[in-house]
């Protein structure tokens, strides 16, 4: 029993080799290649071949794109294959629950440990002290004139995009990394567990 390339479940027809045109589940095509009859229906309407196993009739020769297409079929009936793909899935499943625990417990962490260090007290001094060097800027700019403040005026409304952030924030705060003021904007802590050492 052939299996549909679309959903790679079992058919209860086969390819070329089945008599019959139809089935209760599945449908062959004109080139001899078999589906899902629901499987094959959602495909074309998303699809301007006729076959997504071979994309031309029985007579013509298989595309490039069929023969990936085969050899992922057969490859999915191998037992050797199924039996790692089913360890794989076993080991990801398990991977994923360990990594959940450990955001859940660092998330936790980071949050009792930042109300004790007033992280979100010392955040909101910090963006207070950038307002103040806005407010000299600008203070000094309407002393000194209308060339000034359209200047500054510009300066403040292209600070926004990506490419003159950089020189916004070296010239007017100091910081030369983009990244320094992303921990401003949107503090967040990024840990690289695969550098991690087990001690």
């Amino acid at each position: 029993m052939d299996q549909c390339i679309i959903c790679y479940d079992d058919m209860d027809m086969k390819s070329f080799r089945d008599t019959t045109e139809s089935t209760l589940t599945c449908t062959k095509l004109e080139c001899g290649h078999a589906y899902h009859t629901k499987c094959i229906i959602n495909c074309l309407k998303n699809s301007k071949s006729e076959c997504p196993l071979c994309n031309k009739t029985k007579e013509e020769p298989v595309t490039m794109e069929g023969r990936r297409i085969q050899v992922v079929r057969e490859m999915n009936r191998n037992q050797a294959v199924k039996d790692s793909r089913s360890e794989f899935k076993e080991a990801w499943k398990e991977y994923n629950n360990i990594f959940d625990i450990l955001k859940e417990e660092t998330t936790e962490f980071v949050r009792k440990r930042s109300e004790e260090l007033r992280f979100r007290e010392h955040r909101e001094y910090l963006q207070k002290t950038m307002h103040s060097v806005k407010r000299s800027i600008k203070n000094f700019a309407t002393e000194k004139g209308p060339q000034y403040i359209g200047a500054f005026n510009e300066m403040t409304a292209e600070h926004r995009h990506y490419f003159t952030r950089r020189w916004y924030n070296q010239h007017v705060f100091g910081i030369t990394s983009w990244r320094t003021s992303n921990r401003i904007a949107y503090p967040t802590l990024r840990i690289g567990l695969y550098n991690l050492k087990e001690e």
